[in-house]
């Protein structure tokens, strides 16, 4: 049976807009133009399809999966022969296309592609179940157009496509079902459940890891209960002769993919061969999920050398269950090792578990034994477990290494002071703002920015006055910590420093402080006193700015 709706006098003319979703090269939209303004004329014979089964030929060997959408349009009053070339060549672009690309074209159907005209807008509006069924009859070619059907506004014709797609096999129609097992409407449900169980089995392994993201997306979705249909999906991958798709799925650029596979893997028949392979795999949670499976074998099941890689690893929860299972075979000499560990908690694990082990376990001793002895990269790890564990008896050992010729010994050092130092200990951080390291300077801000009750405010801005520009500009930060009156009359000097970034700096935190004290919900007048009075201390620029605030403020009141 032939389209049954009538053709459109106007047809859609393809153009490249922003505001689209499709991505379709300048080439193919000039086939897709040619392929939908090819009519014959009025009073003359129908036109040879030849040239239209050209134009289709080029469109499918350009392979652009969006090239579909444009397709439908042009179906009316042709040959039998060009209908059905158009449908394959719909379904052969759909289905090279990856899972998540169809259901994207299958939204973009059903909202009406602004691509299309409006007459081909109402003519998909207008479309019926009969005119699906019609179209149906002609499987496995009308597959693409099915799919894209699926999408449709209407609840009918969704369901008509669904029972069209019921037995097709190709790698276009999972994504379709997929989105319909959560449809709005329950009998499209339940035909794409019928529809999904017919393509669960070893067969279309590949179809269903080509869309195992979308899938494992269905256990968020609450119009229904769709944990059935996923365990029956993980039972076919687990199968040993699925084995072959699903570690083809290891390779995919997707990395839901990736990991839905790796995990089918490890829930296989043999997962023990997967564990060395995930733990050297550059994705990080595969990586985990293979130290986690580690961690639950027996002692005699672990591969060997698998813990020895997982505490060098650079993933931290992976060194974690490292120092777990290490902890578990009450291994101290390996325990110690943790202690000198990059991140902060696995070496507080490491002192808990020794500690549990041994029964009392001295780390400050021992890290202060190892600043005596040890020298090269551990330093700054030494430096920062004794500023986790040590008391302000240990101020010396840690000002030694303030001033060390490594930066990353520097900031080391610099934290552990802040831990151990008392409050009214500044001068350190004082000069820590003229390091050339901004990750030093910016840690010497915040220590001083807890302590900036125990500086007095005239010593920070007469030492500013001699250091460098960066330290200018974190004296500018530390004022604006400060209340607004000791604030604003000490940024003054700064207003007009020699360095632009300072003096810009200092610009924005009073014209900000302004705004918020001319505020008509304060009571602002004797800022205004105060603002008329300096204003002289400005340029000329800034001083109408204030002027103009301070005017708004009294019309406002």
């Amino acid at each position: 049976m032939r389209w049954s709706v009538q053709p459109a006098r106007s047809q859609a003319r393809p153009t490249s807009r922003p505001d689209m979703a499709l991505s379709i090269t300048p080439e193919t939209l000039a086939l897709l133009k040619d392929f939908l303004e090819a009519r014959r004329a009025w009073g003359l014979l129908p036109e040879s399809p030849d040239r239209l089964l050209a134009i289709l030929d080029a469109i499918q060997q350009r392979g652009e999966p969006d090239a579909a959408i444009l397709l439908w349009p042009g179906m009316e009053n042709r040959s039998a022969e060009v209908q059905r070339r158009t449908m394959e060549v719909m379904s052969a672009l759909l289905n090279s296309a990856s899972a998540s690309r169809v259901l994207r074209l299958i939204h973009e159907t059903s909202r009406g592609n602004p691509i299309w005209s409006q007459t081909d807008h109402k003519r998909w509006w207008n479309l019926t179940p009969n005119t699906v069924h019609s179209l149906a009859r002609d499987r496995p070619a009308c597959a693409g157009l099915l799919v894209l059907l699926s999408g449709h506004h209407s609840g009918y014709v969704r369901e008509a496509a669904v029972l069209g797609l019921n037995g097709l096999t190709m790698p276009c129609v999972v994504p379709a079902l997929r989105e319909r097992l959560n449809d709005w409407v329950e009998p499209v449900r339940r035909a794409a459940l019928r529809a999904m169980y017919g393509l669960l089995s070893v067969e279309h392994a590949a179809s269903l890891v080509g869309a195992l993201d979308l899938l494992e997306s269905l256990r968020r979705c609450g119009r229904a209960d769709h944990q059935a249909v996923l365990d029956q999906i993980d039972m076919v991958l687990r199968e040993p002769s699925a084995r072959p798709q699903v570690q083809a799925g290891l390779l995919s650029h997707n990395p839901a993919i990736r990991r839905g596979c790796y995990m089918a893997l490890l829930r296989g028949p043999t997962p023990d061969e997967w564990l060395s392979w995930g733990l050297k795999a550059q994705d990080p949670l595969i990586c985990l999920l293979a130290a986690r499976a580690i961690q639950e074998l027996p002692p005699d099941r672990i591969p060997a050398g698998s813990i020895d890689r997982m505490a060098t690893s650079v993933l931290r929860p992976v060194r974690q269950i490292a120092v777990e299972m290490i902890a578990a075979n009450g291994d101290v000499a390996r325990l110690r090792e943790f202690l000198l560990d990059q991140s902060p908690t696995l070496r507080e694990f490491a002192r808990f578990y020794l500690a549990k082990i041994i029964g009392c376990f001295d780390a400050k001793s021992f890290y202060r034994d190892g600043l005596a002895s040890v020298s090269g990269s551990k330093v700054s790890r030494l430096l920062a477990g004794l500023g986790e564990t040590g008391d302000v008896s240990d101020l010396s050992i840690v000002m030694a290494h303030v001033s060390h010729r490594r930066t990353i010994v520097r900031l080391a050092a610099l934290r552990a002071l802040d831990r151990l130092a008392p409050d009214d200990l500044t001068d350190p951080f004082l000069m820590a703002l003229t390091d050339r390291s901004g990750r030093i300077r910016q840690a010497a801000s915040a220590a001083l920015s807890a302590r900036r009750s125990e500086i007095p405010v005239e010593r920070l801005v007469s030492w500013a006055g001699t250091a460098g520009p960066d330290a200018r500009r974190c004296a500018v930060l530390l004022l604006k910590d400060y209340p607004s009156s000791v604030c604003f009359q000490h940024l003054l000097p700064f207003l007009k420093d020699a360095d632009d970034g300072v003096r810009g700096l200092a610009e924005t935190i009073c014209l900000r402080g302004l705004k918020r004290l001319l505020n008509p919900f304060n009571k602002p007048d004797p800022w205004q006193v105060w603002a008329e009075r300096h204003c002289a201390a400005w340029s000329a620029g800034h001083r109408e700015r204030v002027q103009e605030l301070i005017r708004a403020n009294i019309q406002r009141r």
